[in-house]
């Protein structure tokens, strides 16, 4: 079955500012080109089995696990939820992936942490004939750059099938995964993000509990306050909400923000965790606003501050904790000068 006709069997579910919530957002007419709604079928509550490829090369059922499917900043993305079903243990798993309009690809962005072992990775790709298929490479050696695929295919309402290959050729031919997922879906929505409840992935906290991971620990909760923009020199100001969550149990925290500049409802959501790859803060950050793409940050702590700069060093944003006190600054980069565009303060 095609997946355009999957959209019909999804409910749109109306939000206002007055009543934030995040998980199950109404879609702007900005993001509802068929192009933007090709990973709709998706969005839900599903049962997930992953069968795993043994040495003998037989496949077995091996691991029953639970994903929870949303969409979020105005229909823009889709976030994924990903957790094996044992309490403090097992497979859990986050992506972010949206249409990025400048490469007219889907881009996704995971993080599936082990102990102590956290990082993000990414993909792109494109759907044809109702099946998807996204890439990354990686350098296996010198001479030999690994092409890795995963699929989405045989996509139904109520069932879909995810896989995964290799190819050390450049596409040419494909060696087989060893994991497949197949979803049944079992609700059409997935429940909405709540202060009361602990997210899918996230159990007792304790898969990840470095300091630089415990760092994040009260920036949890349902948080209120002001936010000053700066247009053209002009400073304004206006109501700001962050709501921020726990997920993949204590290796991240994730951030709704919400907030109103020049007449305009500005949303963004970010992950942010310590990447222990790159021994640094990271923060990877996406907005509703047409023409912006997804910005991964990186930074260091020092007194209590941290700071955080992508890769082209043309943004900044600078965060600090006091007591029941947050506050988020960020920052253009304007020749060599950094110019302060944003600052928000915002209290439990």
């Amino acid at each position: 079955m095609r997946i355009t006709r999957a959209l019909t069997f999804f409910a749109v579910v109306l939000l206002c500012f007055s009543s934030f919530s995040q998980g199950n957002e109404a879609i702007s007419s900005i993001w509802n080109s068929a192009y933007h709604r090709q990973f709709d079928f998706w969005v839900g509550e599903w049962d997930v089995n992953l069968r795993i490829q043994q040495q003998n090369g037989e496949w077995e059922d091996k691991v029953q696990s639970t994903a929870m499917i949303y969409r979020i900043l105005d229909g823009r993305a889709i976030l994924e939820l990903w957790n094996e079903n044992k309490f403090n243990q097992g497979i859990k798993g986050y992506s972010l992936r949206y249409f990025n309009e400048d490469k007219n690809k889907w881009e996704l962005w995971l993080n599936w942490p082990g102990k102590n072992s956290s990082g993000s990775s990414t993909l792109e790709g494109s759907f044809r004939h109702g099946r998807g298929e996204f890439f990354s490479e990686y350098a296996k050696n010198d001479s030999v750059t690994v092409t890795q695929r995963y699929t989405f295919c045989d996509i139904t309402p109520t069932s879909l099938r995810w896989d995964n290959a290799s190819s050390e050729d450049g596409g040419k031919t494909w060696t087989e995964g060893n994991w497949i997922m197949e979803f049944s879906r079992k609700k059409e929505l997935a429940p909405n993000f709540s202060q009361d409840e602990k997210p899918l992935t996230n159990d007792d906290g304790n898969r990840c509990d470095l300091s630089e991971f415990l760092f994040f620990d009260d920036w949890v909760g349902s948080w209120s306050g002001d936010i000053r923009t700066n247009t053209a020199g002009k400073w304004s100001k206006s109501e700001a909400k962050m709501d921020i969550y726990p997920l993949l149990d204590g290796c991240a925290i994730v951030i709704f923000m919400d907030y109103e500049e020049n007449g305009e409802r500005m949303k963004s959501f970010s992950l942010n965790s310590w990447n222990t790859y790159a021994a640094k803060y990271e923060e990877g950050i996406l907005d509703n606003q047409s023409g912006s793409n997804f910005n991964i940050r990186y930074g260091d702590l020092d007194n209590n501050t941290l700071t955080m700069i992508d890769k082209d060093q043309s943004v900044k944003s600078v965060w600090k904790k006091d007591k029941s006190k947050l506050s988020w600054d960020f920052y253009e980069k304007d020749g060599n000068e950094w110019q302060h565009r944003k600052s928000a303060v915002v209290k439990l």
